[in-house]
């Protein structure tokens, strides 16, 4: 899948960019972070304008994020809950439950930044719960701007060299959603010792 929607770049330019971001916002399993990587290589040689990309990504993920919470917010918490049956999406659901449990507002940050593949399942969850709308999109916009930044900056600087630069951003990807969990189960034993004592 990856190598056919990179193969429609150089043809149909910034609307497959728009097309794989606003879906992969809603929760398809589509490269988006790859496809931004790449772009942002296109517009360093010249073939895409780094402005008009940085707009299209931003709005094409803000709007996917906007219709998640829309959808949550009308399907409800019964929807989520029968989405849970589905093996695939269940360890998902409940991952984005636990953060957003555990972190509020900097769980919908930290979805759009490091553990994108929760993004979608957080903006459902967050629409679910009745989250203020003006909160969740204040937060959502911050992410989403990051991540649109960094990944097209990224591609643009590294231009050439993007499978291996794909390969290093998912290692440093998986080392820091290592140490975050290392640092949340640290604060949890000395909560649960200072309960003990």
């Amino acid at each position: 899948m990856t190598e056919l929607l990179l193969s429609l770049v150089p043809q149909y330019g910034l609307f497959v960019v728009a097309i794989t971001i606003f879906l992969a916002a809603l929760g398809v399993p589509l490269p988006s972070s790859v496809i931004m990587l790449t772009c942002g290589g296109f517009a360093a040689t010249g073939d895409l304008n780094l402005f008009q990309l940085l707009l299209t990504a931003l709005g094409a993920y803000l709007i996917g994020d906007q219709l998640a919470y829309a959808i949550g917010s009308k399907a409800g918490p019964m929807w989520l809950e029968s989405l849970k049956s589905k093996p695939r999406l269940n360890s998902l659901l409940k991952r984005s439950e636990r953060l957003l449990n555990q972190y509020g507002k900097l769980a919908i940050l930290i979805s759009r930044t490091l553990l994108s593949p929760v993004g979608p399942y957080i903006a459902y969850m967050s629409g679910a719960s009745k989250m203020q709308h003006a909160q969740f999109s204040a937060v959502s916009a911050i992410g989403v701007g990051l991540w649109t930044i960094a990944y097209s900056s990224l591609g643009f600087l590294f231009t050439g060299h993007v499978p291996a630069l794909s390969d290093v951003v998912e290692s440093a990807l998986v080392v820091s959603i290592s140490l975050l969990m290392a640092v949340g189960f640290s604060f949890w034993l000395m909560v649960a010792w200072r309960r003990f004592e």
